[in-house]
């Protein structure tokens, strides 16, 4: 099967013909499959057209258009010309990932200096290798860094970029939980390379004592008949939010294997998790939540939602071996509707 390369060139003709002809020889001379993208604007360039329709090209050499772009809508004639084609750029490829797919997900993309908007980190066919930590899967990785193209992802790297300048860092986490982590940032040679402050695990900080309201004596009660190990807390975060449908089947999966006929309270309490009677811990894997449920020891099932979340979920499973997956690791958004205010949130925590 030949292997199948997408060629990304900005506008003009300088910029384009350079990765037109690499994408010819890989052809001709290599037996690739090879996809020009072009981006086009509403003003024409008779030399490009030239090149690019020419009734000799090669088979396997195809030139795909992308959708055209306005380039009045945003460019004036006193703008800088770099400064036109960066935006032009940007309009353009805000169409890629979906032309991607429709080419088949080609094995790489090449593209010149100005089209680096096509980076993105979920795109990563291999896990990412962290010193000191399992491979981490592009999907697991926070939404804000998946796409560099959003602002998000500017105000994550630019707060991240300020770290080396601080004096210590204070880390909610301790030596025992994250030995491998903590020994790899203050001595793998892949971060000695870099200014690191001192690193201080302080953890576990967790909230410890909370004055009960009167309703509060009611859930605790609650718990106290009930036997021990039997109860199941569910608590999907300040965020986390379930579908009707979800907030619907869930106590009915519950009650039923654990043969509990329906018993179940909704409750706004944190004393829970270090109530005997409590079993089991159905959470997000927010890091507080975490923290807290490895505190007291108690065993979770991980149904992370969004965030750093998924990423606590494989820390939680597969390192430190406090919980089983949900969904037996195969996490996709449309799961759930973490972080969307609409619908009926569960229980509480963070």
């Amino acid at each position: 099967m030949q292997p199948h390369v997408a060629v990304l060139p900005s506008i003009g003709l300088g910029n384009v013909t350079p990765l037109f002809e690499l994408a010819k020889q890989l052809v001709l001379q290599h037996g690739f499959y090879a996809s020009v993208l072009v981006l086009n604007t509403n003003e024409a360039s008779a030399a490009e057209d030239k090149l690019l329709r020419s009734p000799t090209l090669p088979p396997g050499l195809d030139v795909v258009d992308l959708p055209p772009v306005d380039v009045s809508a945003f460019a004036s004639d006193d703008m800088p010309v770099l400064t036109r084609l960066c935006h032009i750029v940007e309009e353009g490829l805000k169409c890629l990932n979906s032309v991607l797919i429709q080419l088949g997900k080609p094995e790489a993309l090449v593209m010149d200096i100005f089209c680096t908007q096509a980076f993105q980190f979920i795109d990563l066919p291999e896990p990412i290798l962290i010193p000191g930590c399992s491979h981490v899967r592009a999907e697991a990785l926070v939404d804000q860094i998946q796409n560099r193209k959003i602002d998000e992802y500017k105000w994550i790297l630019l707060h991240t970029s300020r770290l080396p300048v601080a004096a210590g860092v204070f880390l909610n986490s301790w030596e025992n939980i994250e030995p491998v982590p903590l020994k790899a940032i203050r001595e793998n040679s892949s971060f000695l390379q870099f200014p690191t402050p001192p690193i201080y695990p302080v953890g576990p900080v967790i909230k410890e004592d909370e004055l009960l309201s009167e309703s509060d004596v009611e859930y605790l009660s609650w718990l106290d008949r009930q036997p021990s190990d039997s109860v199941l807390y569910v608590a999907l975060g300040s965020g986390g939010t379930l579908t009707i449908e979800q907030l619907t089947e869930m106590p009915w999966k519950v009650s039923w294997t654990d043969s509990r006929k329906g018993a179940g309270v909704v409750v706004q309490s944190w004393a829970i998790l270090r109530h005997p009677s409590t079993g089991g811990f159905l959470s997000h894997c927010g890091w507080n939540s975490s923290l807290e449920s490895i505190t007291h020891g108690m065993p979770m099932i991980a149904w992370p939602l969004y965030s750093e979340q998924i990423m606590n979920a494989r820390l939680l499973t597969e390192e430190i071996g406090g919980g089983r997956e949900a969904s037996n690791g195969t996490w996709k958004k449309s799961d759930w509707k973490g972080g969307d205010r609409e619908g009926s949130k569960v229980g509480n925590g963070e």
